[in-house]
């Protein structure tokens, strides 16, 4: 033998000793043992199962009175109360196993559903007719925000106040005009409105007859001028030559006696004067008006009501569908009341007809009872997931079980089989029925009989006529609620666009909304600014009216006093001047020191009069001094010159004063006309 290679190891996994033999031959017989105990126990439960069985049946089999019940035959009350008490531990234990679990389904369902259902006005469904292919669909409208409320109600509130403001302006004015019609009067005045209407409508009837005998006429002359209808003639070139050369002198003569724009002007410039100044909105020149001009309220305003337009819209139309879904429901069970008494009818008259039914798709047409689970659907389940353990069961059985042995000998019999009873005291007598024995009803039974048939056949008629009817006007509105679903799509479609095109416009209007603020405060006080230069102006043009009323006055007076001192002087008016030339100097000259000593301060009344007589006598101009005797010694003739020079000075301020006035109102016109311009700017 070869030992440079090793012992080679002969022991394999298949061999083993003759110990773990014998071990495993007592383990086995240890598991037979068992085994055939168990099988033994199960054969004796088996039999008591067996046995239990036959006593119900039997029991069952008794008459009522002598059957015991259910309480009766239980054998070990107190252990059936271990077991019931066992069951509601382990029922109670799985109950809080699976409470958590069932907590958080419905959590999350309750999610979900808050998050896609319950924020939706309306829930979205789809509602079918009965026999057209024809459905129509809900629109998926989400509840309106508390904000958009807030701010629809108040959009909602300021309109209906503009609106009652407009009102009453308009019944105040009614009312106004009304008042201007004395009571007294008028009955006259609808006579005479009468009397004006009966004129109006005689001349206007003189007026279609004269034009339909116009008309007439001109059909009349027209018919008499027109040319008559020539045979066909040749073509000849140049007749047509001719022809085209007069038609285009003709155009180029027109061409030239256009009227042009500025001949229009002055009809123009009175219609503008009429009307205004119309300009197009395409105009270069045109200004937007401000009740019309746009800003960011306004804009958010406009949204808000074109967003309330798209909800109501789709709310109606939504609240239609759903009126309409509680009629079909309606005219189902309607239509399976008739359906039951057509078959009551069938019955009697010995036919058999099949009739429409009609069905609910909940899915589609109800989805919303999704979420409600009734007690009928938990027992269905139950009894589904109890058949599928008990076919998982027979599927998989355990390994070495033994199949159930059956009593060859034991009979069962049915559990609801009854003994029959036997009538005591009663004696039955049975007789038999002639063989071919025929039935005939007598002349009235075969009338009766007619009737009662004519009369279901009527009824089963009206009955049909009436589902027919119903089925098909709920087909017909459902196919009227589709066509109109398509025409609102169409007009949502236009008022979304619209959305789209403000909100652009509601981010033009934001991002300039701090430079509109400071153009709209420098309108405002450009405004306020040409207030108050328009209110100096009136005051200006008010004060200049009652200068020129004062010089009109003071220029009355004057030619008096002025005639009655050239009375005085009839023989020699340029003496009187010369005498009224010297006193007016003098005048001005008192007026001038006057105002110098004023002045100054030094003003001095005592030395007045002897200051007058300095001036006469201290009088050193070249001119020759006149005679002004008459004056002097004339009291009268003094006082009418002291009220001339008052008059003059009066007339001379008033020019001034009229000057200065004149003056200002040039400066407040230009100050107007510059903020006229800065106001244009900012417009």
């Amino acid at each position: 033998m070869d030992f440079e290679g090793g012992i080679e190891d002969d022991i394999t996994d298949d061999i083993y000793c003759l110990q773990e033999d014998k071990l495993h031959t007592e383990e086995d017989n240890k598991k037979n043992l068992a085994e055939r105990k168990k099988q033994k126990t199960l054969g004796i439960i088996r039999q008591l199962q067996e046995r239990y069985r036959e006593l119900k049946e039997k029991n069952a089999s008794y008459d009522p009175s002598f059957r015991l019940s259910g309480e009766e035959l239980q054998v070990d009350e107190e252990y059936d109360k271990i077991l019931q008490s066992r069951v509601d531990h382990l029922l109670e234990e799985t109950t809080k196993e699976l409470e958590w679990d069932k907590k958080y389904a419905e959590l999350k369902r309750d999610k979900l559903k808050n998050y896609f259902i319950d924020e939706l006005q309306c829930p979205k469904f789809t509602l079918k007719a009965f026999k057209s292919p024809n459905s129509v669909t809900t629109f998926r409208v989400k509840k309106l925000s508390e904000y958009a409320e807030k701010h629809l109600d108040e959009i909602n509130r300021i309109l209906e106040e503009e609106f009652q403001a407009q009102a009453e302006e308009e019944a105040n004015k009614t009312n106004a005009d009304t008042r201007l019609f004395d009571d007294s009067k008028l009955g006259n005045s609808s006579m005479l409105m009468k009397k004006n209407l009966s004129m109006k409508q005689s001349k206007l009837d003189d007026a279609n007859a004269t034009v339909s005998s116009k008309q007439a006429f001109e059909k009349k002359k027209m018919r008499s001028t027109m040319p008559e209808k020539k045979p066909y003639e040749k073509y000849d070139r140049e007749k047509a030559k001719k022809e085209a050369e007069e038609r285009q002198a003709e155009l180029a003569e027109l061409e030239r006696n256009r009227p042009t724009k500025d001949a229009f002007k002055p009809e123009i410039d009175e219609e503008i004067m009429r009307f205004g100044d119309k300009k197009l909105k395409s105009s270069p020149d045109y200004i937007v008006p401000e009740d019309q001009r746009m800003n960011v309220g306004k804009k958010r305003k406009h949204m808000f009501l074109l967003y309330e337009i798209l909800y109501n819209s789709k709310k109606e139309f939504n609240d239609k569908l759903v009126n309409l879904r509680r009629n079909k429901m309606e005219i189902i069970e309607k239509i399976n009341k008739y359906n039951a008494r057509l078959k009551e009818i069938d019955a009697e008259l010995e036919v058999t007809q099949e009739y429409y039914t009609p069905t609910l798709d909940e899915a589609v047409e109800y989805p919303e009872k999704a979420y409600e689970i009734s007690d009928e659907q938990v027992t269905e389940y139950a009894k589904k997931k109890e058949e599928e353990r008990l076919a998982q069961q027979q599927k998989g059985a355990f390994f070495g079980s033994v199949p159930q042995q059956t009593n060859p000998t034991t009979k069962t019999e049915p559990q609801n089989t009854v003994a029959p009873q036997v009538n005591q005291g009663k004696v039955i007598i049975q007789t038999k029925d002639r063989k071919n024995k025929k039935f005939v009803p007598s002349k009235l039974e075969e009338e009766l009989i007619a009737v009662q048939k004519i009369r279901l056949e009527s009824e089963k008629k009206d009955l049909l006529e009436q589902i027919n009817k119903d089925i098909e006007e709920f087909d017909k509105q459902i196919a009227r609620l589709q066509l109109d679903k398509a025409f609102l799509e169409s007009n949502m479609k236009v008022v979304e666009m619209k959305l789209i095109t403000s909100f652009q416009e509601l981010i033009i209007l934001n991002d300039m909304e701090d430079h509109d603020n400071m153009l709209i405060n420098q309108l405002l006080e450009a405004r306020k600014e040409k207030n108050h230069y328009e209110a100096q102006n009136t005051e200006i043009a008010k004060q200049i009216f009652n200068n020129g009323e004062k010089a009109l006055g003071v220029e009355r007076e004057l030619g008096e006093v002025t005639n009655k001192y050239n009375q005085y002087f009839m023989d020699d008016i340029n003496k009187a001047n010369k005498i009224f030339a010297f006193y007016q100097k003098f005048h001005r000259r008192r007026i001038e020191k006057e105002n110098k000593k004023r002045n100054e301060g030094d003003e001095d009344e005592a030395d007045d009069d002897g200051d007058d007589d300095l001036d006469f006598d201290d009088d050193d101009d070249d001119e020759e001094k006149p005679d002004i005797s008459p004056v002097e010694s004339d009291p009268d003739l003094k006082k009418l010159v002291e009220r001339r020079n008052e008059l003059e000075d009066t007339k001379a301020a008033l020019i001034k004063e009229k000057e200065s006035l004149e003056t200002q109102r040039r400066i407040t016109n230009t100050k107007l006309n510059q903020i006229g311009d800065k106001i244009s700017k900012v417009i």
